[in-house]
């Protein structure tokens, strides 16, 4: 604890003292009296003429009451300040947690978590020292940096008044980035985090100075929606997921419901219990178009209103269309032998060809057999001589089920001399299978869609002869399915959203709730990034030769849950999480001039005063 001034060279307002007393004595009016004689008085002067300095300070109270104020007033002019703790940063940046759960509440008509983290940086932006400045940043779903290293308190209390809770989970690593380029430009030494403790124990990210974490108490009981996806059936239906979740307090249940516009589809009580969760499914058709909406109405008191409800938007299931080259009737007879496909000419979700120019068709998944795509040919040689399976990537769903053990091949699929697949990987290429003398299954991943390539020939095989392929064929169609969106959807995750599939280059529009009008440009494979969407509901993206809906919803089991970290992990540096306020320096000028006040006050009272 220490004490200081930041403007000491105003004390020397303490020597107009002496003119307060000089002027004080000067004022000093005696009244005349006559008495009969002088002999009984000596003894009285005598005496006053030794003690009358500190009889006449000792009699007079105004006097002393006029210096206290005038001390009291020249330290109020040094402006004083008294600082426990540490001693404060030069320039301290301050992370405002904005993220969901600071949306919660402890009891129905209490504050919200951010309230609490804005009376607390409030109390830190009144108690700021001289020669402190601070940098507002707010923390959602991505880092946003709000005001300037500072000391005025009016933009600073303006930019907290502007904060408000995004429908998104924090992004703790944007942060950090955003701290290492804050620091770049103007140093600081520490800097200062107010959340609820909802955050991610790790973090794969470094922070370029010590960090100081201030825990507001996390939110009460809490019910919420943290999965809604459908997956499609066997007979050509959606079947429909929502899985509900509790926080760490939530002891009562409630009812979730299932509506397609007006019409209910399903209504289920759920109970999930403390930090449990609890899934409800229902079939639907899937002949069209549709969007659902899942609802859930807590039992009671729930602290968090953002995860009650989710949409997802369903598209009208329709054949996979697939081309196969006329010379692979092998996989054509396996391909169109799976349910619900459809061979076709043009627009086609799958490709399977034997000719490089073939695979330039545009698909989801393209398949070269007996083809080694260009980017490898300097890599991998193909001729006579045999080949043998000796791995496989493990995990890899194209291969689920497929025995390849003694998979016969007649020609050999070889490494060039000092290739491998270290090189390979370096082009974009990931070996799926691998052969005794070099790869014989390799794929990229090109923006949404996929290119496979088997380097040898089925037909020079035992391959086609094999029960696993078509179980190698339906997992081709499944994939194809699962990237066109025709085998599952999901909701999306509200803050901002990455659409698949859209025309390359094509001018997108997106409508919904609190968007109006936000415009954006797919990439050139059809990916368009960025879209706005802050809260909860359907939004519509359209453009030449599209329309599409997209439902969302909160949809995060960690701001569902409210639980609060001890924590945080950022790299190989762990910070705690203190539920203390930061220390900060206590001003007292204040005080003092208020001091000053009250001492006229009683000043004038006792002047005033009857005898």
């Amino acid at each position: 604890m220490n004490l200081g001034f930041a403007l000491p060279a105003y004390a020397w307002l303490a020597a107009l003292a002496l003119p307060v007393v000089a002027f004080y004595l000067l004022k000093l009016k005696r009244e005349r009296q006559e008495v009969p004689s002088l002999a009984l008085w000596r003894q009285v002067l005598a005496d006053q003429r030794v003690n009358s300095p500190f009889q006449r300070f000792r009699r007079h109270l105004s006097l002393w009451l006029a210096l206290a104020v005038l001390a009291a007033l020249a330290l109020a002019a040094m402006q004083p300040w008294w600082r426990s703790g540490p001693a404060p940063a030069d320039r301290l940046p301050v992370l405002v947690d904005v993220s969901a759960s600071m949306g919660a509440r402890a009891a129905t008509a209490g504050p919200t978590r951010l309230d609490e983290a804005r009376a607390r940086v409030l109390a830190l932006v009144e108690r700021l020292g001289p020669g402190t400045s601070l940098c507002l940043v707010a923390l959602g779903g991505q880092a946003r940096r709000l005001t300037p290293f500072t000391d005025d308190r009016a933009e600073l209390r303006r930019a907290l008044d502007g904060l408000a809770v995004e429908n998104a989970a924090a992004d703790v690593a944007g942060a950090c980035r955003l701290f290492g380029a804050i620091a770049r430009g103007e140093p600081c030494r520490r800097a200062l985090l107010v959340t609820d403790g909802n955050l991610p124990a790790q973090v794969d990210a470094e922070l370029p100075m010590s960090l100081d974490i201030e825990r507001v108490a996390p939110g009460g009981a809490n019910l919420g929606i943290t999965t809604l996806a459908a997956r499609r059936t066997r007979d050509g239906r959606w079947e429909v997921l929502a899985q509900v979740e509790g926080s760490a307090q939530a002891e009562r249940g409630g009812t979730l419901e299932i509506r397609r516009g007006d019409e209910v589809l399903g209504e289920r009580a759920v109970a999930p219990g403390p930090l449990g969760a609890q899934r409800v499914a229902v079939t639907v058709a899937a002949d069209a178009e549709q969007v659902l909406e899942v609802r859930l109405r807590p039992d009671g008191f729930d602290a968090l209103a953002a995860d009650d409800r989710a949409c997802v938007a369903l598209p009208r299931l329709r054949p996979l269309r697939a081309w196969v080259a006329p010379a692979l009737a092998t996989w054509r007879k396996a391909i169109a032998a799976q349910a619900d496909v459809t061979l076709a000419e043009h627009d086609c979700d799958l490709v399977v060809a034997d000719r490089a120019e073939d695979l330039r068709r545009g698909a989801a998944v393209r398949l070269g057999v007996g083809v080694v795509p260009e980017a490898l040919t300097a890599l991998v040689a193909v001729g006579d001589g045999g080949s043998t399976v000796v791995d496989r990537r493990l995990g890899e769903p194209l291969l689920a089920h497929v025995g390849l053990g003694d998979l016969v091949i007649a020609e050999k699929v070889a490494w060039q001399a000092g290739a491998g697949e270290a090189e390979a990987e370096r082009r974009g290429f990931t070996v799926l299978v691998h052969g005794d003398r070099g790869p014989l299954l390799v794929a990229a991943q090109n923006g949404r869609s996929r290119d496979l390539y088997l380097l040898f020939h089925s037909d020079r095989s035992t391959l086609p002869w094999r029960l696993g392929f078509p179980l190698l064929a339906g997992n081709l169609v499944d994939l194809a399915r699962r990237l066109r969106g025709l085998d599952e959807a999901a909701a999306r995750r509200t803050g901002t959203l990455t659409v698949e599939g859209c025309p390359p280059g094509a001018e997108l529009r997106l409508e919904g709730p609190e968007v109006a009008g936000a415009t954006a440009t797919a990439d050139a494979e059809g990916v368009v990034t960025g879209l706005p969407a802050p809260v909860v509901g359907v939004y519509h993206l359209t453009g030449p030769d599209l329309r599409r809906d997209l439902g969302t919803g909160l949809l995060d089991r960690g701001e569902t849950r409210l639980e609060p970290v001890d924590r945080l992990r950022l790299r190989e540096v762990a910070v705690a999480a203190d539920a203390a306020p930061a220390p900060a320096q206590a001003l007292l000028w204040r005080w003092l001039a208020l001091a000053a006040l009250a001492l006229l006050l009683f000043d004038w009272w006792w002047g005033n005063r009857r005898p």
